[in-house]
């Protein structure tokens, strides 16, 4: 069954998809563990000083940089909620700009995907599941940045690795991702070495890599850069045995997750168009998107894996799923490219299985997130 919207209608509940998801973060109770609780008190102080946004950048007090646990050289984080904070007296427009930037580019990326083709029912509930079980609503009052650097970067990935836009445009991307958070860095070094060779060996050395993150990690703490020194201090912070742990459901799931779609691909994908293929469907596939489509599919594979080697590390399991929530239409989109599968049966099974644990991670998130409304 096929999907068929108007383009207008399309625009006119996602006008209203927001403004609900607005209205419903207004009423979010303010936690001391909240991003957004501290991001108010940050707001106060920019507001009723006569602070310029170049001292803003400059401030060695550590009243604002360490009290917002910010690292050095997030300018993008910095100008937004410096612009908000002298603009608006309500702190909660923060909020509201984070989740209107954050759906509008998932929105985008989930237009343009199937911009030549149609949706089925299947994919849009996946889709959407995808999208609120591994890029949880609240993120905008608690993981506001990484959130919006995930988004940033998804889009960025899309358009360099989907649309085949210029190394510029994906490096303009990047630096806005990453100086939001740099949670989704490791997704920079990903994707250029598919760009460069989209082959699975890029998939074993992301394996591999994860041996030594640690090890690179301690080498950034010791160089005399801040944003260096920065990344490395994360790192041992998000590893270490007093890191941050919400539920154990949240980095389960994307483990489990991350595992399916993995066997997915290595026991259903072809990397190459089947010879049994009927020779009227053979002249329907253009080629070119089977080549797009196949680098892409490579790409999540490769950060998915990055993601299992890594679960030693709540924080980074789970912040790096933000990027394949905002990232759903398309990871699900690959799901139901019929013309590239084998093992069907098994598939079948798989995409079960996924429906499954989705639907249990998001009423999971619902009810952990309940007590912030009440």
């Amino acid at each position: 069954m096929i999907i068929k919207i108007n383009k207008r209608v399309k625009k006119y509940i996602f006008v209203v998809f927001v403004a609900l998801l607005i209205g419903i973060m207004f009423h979010v109770e303010r936690y001391e563990n909240m991003d957004f609780n501290r991001f108010q008190d940050i707001m106060d102080t920019i507001r009723y000083s006569n602070m310029s946004f170049q001292e803003f950048l400059s401030d060695d007090s550590n009243l604002l940089k360490w009290l917002n646990r910010t690292l050095p050289y997030m300018y993008s984080f910095d100008l937004l909620i410096f612009l908000i904070s002298k603009c608006f007296e309500n702190n909660y427009v923060m909020v509201w700009v984070s989740i209107i930037i954050d759906y509008a580019i998932i929105a985008y990326i989930a237009y343009d995907w199937r911009r030549d083709s149609r949706y089925r029912n299947k994919e849009v509930v996946l889709s959407i599941l995808a999208c609120f079980a591994l890029l949880p609503m609240i993120h905008a009052c608690s993981g506001l940045r990484t959130a919006t650097s995930a988004c940033f970067m998804s889009l960025a990935i899309y358009k360099f690795l989907y649309r085949n836009k210029n190394w510029l445009i994906f490096a303009l991307y990047c630096a806005i991702a990453i100086t939001f958070h740099p949670a989704t860095l490791m997704a920079v070094p990903i994707a250029v070495a598919i760009k460069v060779s989209p082959r699975k060996i890029v998939f074993y050395i992301t394996l591999l890599g994860c041996l030594f993150v640690s090890q690179i990690a301690i080498f950034l703490s010791n160089s005399g850069n801040l944003f260096l020194q920065g990344l490395g201090i994360k790192y041992a912070t998000y590893t270490s045995e007093n890191q941050f742990r919400a539920y154990r459901f949240a980095m389960y799931g994307v483990i489990v997750f991350a595992i399916l779609i993995i066997c997915y691909y290595f026991l259903c994908y072809r990397n190459k168009l089947r010879d049994d293929v009927d020779q009227n469907e053979i002249l329907t596939i253009d080629c070119d998107e089977y080549e797009k489509r196949k680098k892409l599919f490579l790409f999540y594979i490769c950060y998915l894996a990055f993601l299992v080697g890594n679960a030693n590390s709540y924080e980074i399991v789970c912040r790096g799923a933000y990027l394949i929530g905002a990232s759903a239409p398309v990871v699900v989109g690959l799901l139901f490219d019929n013309l590239d599968i084998k093992n069907r049966n098994v598939a079948k099974v798989i995409k079960i299985m996924l429906a499954v644990l989705l639907i249990y991670m998001c009423f999971s998130w619902i009810r952990y997130y309940a007590k912030f409304f009440f």
